[in-house]
């Protein structure tokens, strides 16, 4: 994945999840973050004349009909009646959504975007606006985050993204702004490409498997990638739905001579029909 351009203030990203919508299409949900030092805020995300702010799905971008385009749009007491809208697509500084989580309140701002394109499955583009809060709102405060490469970073949360097909990417660019602990004030340009790269999330943690598994949060102990509490009660379920059935056959076939071997395939057909 391409990414940088922002010096100190890099894009980082961590996937979220993997087929969450109740649609039948494939679709993968990513948190965008811009990293900055521990200690230090970020405050807005802006497009202006020279930089301009751009937010672009290869394919497009899901919006719930229960959601809006910010964080202050999205009320989880919807989330019983609306499952969709946990997934919906916005921006941020800090909070997912409008309780403020994980802070107390949410108090984000705009000025100068036309939405209209974004709620619509498209691109966001401003050259003259920005989402923001003040110096003075918590939520624009430094916080350790999980990124895409599994490390352990410092930074603030601007968006919770969902995308149709798992071949789609995203990319964004925009001029942020913030303050260093020592109260100066940044400002950079920042730009990057994000895509998918066959992350699970078989917990339902909003952290990839191999993330739990590399820090420790989830054990393997049979070295198949997949966190024990995931693993199925089927010695044959090869695909780790549950159930071994006519799907962890085809499993095996498409993968024979690769993955799997005639003992995996008489496994499947021993263990047919087994629930777990």
């Amino acid at each position: 994945p391409c990414g940088g351009g922002g010096g100190d203030y890099e894009l980082a990203w961590s996937v979220a999840g993997v087929d969450r919508l109740s649609l039948d299409q494939p679709n993968w949900t990513v948190d965008l973050y811009i990293e900055v030092p521990q200690g230090a805020t970020l405050e807005a995300v802006a497009g202006t004349p020279s930089q301009q702010k751009t937010l672009i799905s290869t394919t497009s971008f899901y919006q719930d009909g229960y959601g809006g385009p910010t964080s202050r749009d999205v009320n989880p007491k919807f989330y019983p009646i609306a499952p969709d809208l946990e997934w919906d697509s916005r921006v941020t500084i800090g909070c997912l959504d409008t309780t403020g989580a994980p802070f107390d309140d949410n108090v984000l701002q705009n000025i100068g975007i036309d939405w209209g394109p974004f709620e619509n499955g498209g691109d966001l583009s401003a050259g003259n606006g920005l989402w923001f809060v003040l110096p003075t709102d918590a939520q624009g405060e430094s916080r350790m985050f999980t990124s895409q490469d599994c490390s352990e970073r410092s930074g603030v949360l601007i968006g919770r993204l969902t995308t149709m097909e798992l071949s789609s990417e995203i990319m964004f660019e925009a001029l942020i702004q913030g303050h260093l602990p020592d109260g100066n004030t940044w400002q950079s340009s920042v730009a990057g490409t994000v895509s998918y790269n066959g992350e699970q999330d078989c917990n339902m943690n909003q952290i990839p498997d191999a993330c739990d598994i590399a820090n420790g949060t989830s054990q393997d102990t049979n070295g198949n990638g997949i966190p024990d509490e995931c693993d199925s009660a089927c010695p044959g379920d090869f695909n780790n739905d549950g159930v071994t059935d006519v799907d962890d056959i085809l499993e095996v076939i498409n993968g024979f001579g690769v993955d799997y071997d005639v003992d995996d395939l008489l496994l499947a057909i021993s263990d047919f029909g087994c629930t777990g």
